[in-house]
């Protein structure tokens, strides 16, 4: 999108200058996390490559880069992030991974993006749910199907 380039450019502008790409906002975000959440994936790739910790996270929620984008759906910055080797099991602070994040948002092209990079798809969150449980619960069909097709199991509970 325009937008998006211009946040690009923006950013190309600040890190010639000497911006710091680690930096953290009041609310605990880096450029990294915005960028993610946003999906734009040329600030994403800029920012990686200044050699900003691609696993970096959120302080309050302790969301990565790859939990905001799958969450979203922005399916081209999660690919990304996943090729720059973000960690798909990363965990929130609700014992979260990326893959149930995008479960529970019904996001299934994401879900087949952390299947194919090897996610564990029966981790349970802090409440006992499976990426499973979380589609099934908002009805996501297509995310369900993609679930158990990756090899979801139907019989793990959630007590």
């Amino acid at each position: 999108s325009r937008q998006g380039q211009q946040h690009a450019e923006c950013i190309k502008l600040l890190l010639s200058r000497g911006a710091n790409p680690k930096t953290v906002d009041d609310g605990g975000w880096t450029p990294l996390l915005s960028a993610s959440s946003s999906g734009n994936e040329e600030a994403v790739g800029l920012l990686l490559d200044a050699n900003v910790d691609v696993n970096v996270f959120e302080q309050n929620s302790e969301s990565t880069p790859l939990h905001l984008s799958s969450a979203k759906g922005h399916v081209a910055v999660a690919r990304f992030l996943v090729l720059r080797k973000a960690d798909v099991n990363a965990t929130d602070k609700r014992k979260q991974t990326p893959l149930h994040r995008a479960a529970s948002t019904g996001k299934h092209e994401i879900i087949d993006v952390l299947l194919s990079a090897g996610t564990k798809v029966n981790t349970a969150d802090g409440e006992g749910n499976t990426a499973l449980h979380l589609a099934m619960e908002e009805q996501h069909e297509e995310a369900s199907m993609s679930l158990l097709g990756g090899g979801a199991s139907v019989k793990q509970k959630n007590l």
